[in-house]
């Protein structure tokens, strides 16, 4: 009996123990929008006066993560990262914003279509 309470809370102090290791890496493991934030701002050099430069990079990044497709995301996240200057990055942030916009026109115009009788719902 002692031996199955000894083995009870040896596996429950390593469940915590795993438990709160994977908490705190997860903690200290940036989101994409941050660590794409982060090097834009560091590539960047944002106006000092902008006091909410990474909080608004932040949440227009997660509003992307949102809406795009993961491989679309992994893409941005690759292009930002290994740019080397802010006109690079800007480049990547500007590629993936006009890629799901071109996506979502194409979108329009098939369900335009379809509605016209061109599509393959006639």
């Amino acid at each position: 009996m002692k031996q199955l309470v000894a083995g009870i809370l040896i596996g429950a102090v390593l469940v915590l123990g795993a438990g709160g290791g994977y908490l705190a890496w997860k903690a200290s493991t940036p989101s994409p929008a941050e660590a794409m934030c982060t090097h834009l701002l560091e590539v960047c050099e944002p106006d000092p006066e902008q006091v909410n430069a990474y909080a608004d990079c932040v949440q227009g990044m997660d509003e992307f993560v949102a809406s795009a497709k993961p491989e679309d995301v992994t893409r941005l996240e690759t292009c930002v990262l290994e740019s080397e200057g802010c006109a690079q990055a800007s480049g990547c942030v500007a590629g993936a914003g006009l890629k799901q916009a071109f996506g979502e026109v194409g979108e329009f115009f098939k369900g335009m279509g379809n509605a016209l009788g061109f599509g393959k719902d006639r």
